[in-house]
């Protein structure tokens, strides 16, 4: 009991950690924040790097030590995301001191678009499960490709955006 008591404390602080990273997330990219409140997008960014990247070592964690509906690739894929994640925090933070604004927004919306992939993963589970596929391979699959999927968008976001209102 003890060690299943273990797992769920972990399993909620990933959630807690994740779900503050993403609310975080949404401050960095209201351009009236960074252009009139630096302090507050200087705040919530450190806020979302820490709880990004707790709640993406803690999810690569929890793979592995919670059972996982789509086995190996799921274990994978969540692993692999959760590196990829915390290396694209890790880059931004080094354009950030190194005064390349706009190389750090892209980097920073690429570390979002992982994070946010659960929302992805759970829409594609939804679509898979209509389209007939085992829970099993719907699982396994949607985590194969949330994470293409979303730094796709995130990429041509962007290569659009290369405007971006800096500080």
């Amino acid at each position: 009991i003890a060690r299943r008591q273990r797992q769920m404390c972990i399993r909620d602080r990933h959630i807690s950690a994740a779900s503050v990273a993403l609310l975080a997330g949404i401050i960095q990219f209201i351009p009236l924040i960074r252009t009139e409140a630096p302090l507050l997008h200087r705040a919530s960014g450190y806020l979302y790097a820490f709880t990004a990247i707790l709640g993406l070592a803690l999810g690569a964690y929890i793979s592995f030590a919670l059972p996982m509906i789509g086995g190996t690739k799921t274990i994978i894929s969540n692993v692999i995301g959760g590196a990829i994640g915390i290396t694209f925090v890790l880059i931004a933070f080094v354009c950030i001191r190194n005064k390349q604004y706009l190389k750090h927004g892209q980097w920073m919306l690429r570390s979002y678009a992982i994070l946010s992939a659960i929302v992805t993963v759970y829409l594609l589970i939804g679509v898979f499960s209509l389209l007939g596929l085992e829970a099993e391979l719907g699982y396994g699959l949607a985590h194969m490709v949330c994470f293409p999927i979303n730094i796709f968008v995130a990429e041509l976001i962007a290569v659009s955006y290369t405007h971006l209102t800096l500080p």
